[in-house]
């Protein structure tokens, strides 16, 4: 471990210390794992908790929230502005992609689904 070049090394080190200080993190974990999934680098600064003043350290647990959505919205939005997606002239609704008999041998081998779990289907006069 610890495997990149010195000076990459103070240079990120340096660089956490500043975050550090300037948003007054009281502590930062920081790891460079490579392709293959091997741990190159890995440092921990700071504490885990103010009030009892325990070191983070690599058996610290981090809470983290989940972005997906946040990341998922966002590239929906460029793709809008763009032109990409979105409720213009000619954008055609979503398409059925399979029908209720399918549906049902998926759900229930081929027993009749109960009529809460399934998606909503075109009637006989929509289709």
């Amino acid at each position: 471990m610890n495997r990149i070049k010195e000076t990459n090394r103070l240079l990120a080190e340096n660089l956490v210390r500043s975050i550090m200080k300037d948003y007054e993190a009281c502590g930062i974990a920081a790891a460079i794992i490579d392709k293959n999934g091997v741990t190159q680098y890995e440092k921990f600064w700071g504490v885990r908790d103010l009030e009892s003043q325990k070191e983070l350290d690599g058996e610290t647990i981090f809470g983290l929230a989940s972005v997906t959505k946040s990341f998922t919205a966002l590239a929906i939005m460029q793709m809008e502005e763009r032109g990409i997606v979105g409720p213009f002239e000619g954008s055609k609704p979503r398409q059925l992609l399979i029908t209720r008999a399918q549906w049902q041998e998926m759900q229930m081998g081929g027993a009749p689904a109960p009529e809460a779990d399934e998606p909503p289907f075109p009637t006989e006069e929509e289709t």
